[in-house]
């Protein structure tokens, strides 16, 4: 499930990026974002299969861990997690054109 949610958000932020012709800084940055959500393609059978997944953490763990674990990653948290992969990732995103601008603009590069 993660590698399919990797290639489908790749493919969404090579889209973004190509629409700016690769030199476009803002679409670049808004592009690096959506491939950020991609991690959360591990977390996604929660949202799917949620009473299997704990249930198989029940029987191999403790059951009260399976339990925290489930109460803690509900949807409203993996929602959450997503939106914070997002802005995180704008906010590297940017930090990246900056160092780009700064130190590399100055090369001649």
């Amino acid at each position: 499930m993660s590698v399919l949610f990797a290639l489908v958000f790749g493919l969404i932020s090579d889209l973004i990026i190509r629409s700016g012709n690769y030199s476009d800084p803002k679409r670049t940055i808004v592009g690096y974002a959506f491939f950020g959500i991609y991690p959360m393609g591990n977390v996604l059978p929660l949202l799917f299969m949620r009473d299997d997944i704990l249930a198989r953490y029940t029987q191999g763990a403790n059951a009260e861990w399976a339990r925290a674990f489930g109460e803690f990653l509900s949807t409203p948290m993996v929602l959450a997690l997503t939106a914070t992969c997002f802005v995180a990732a704008l906010f590297g995103g940017w930090l990246g054109q900056r160092a780009l601008r700064s130190y590399f603009s100055r090369a001649g590069l």
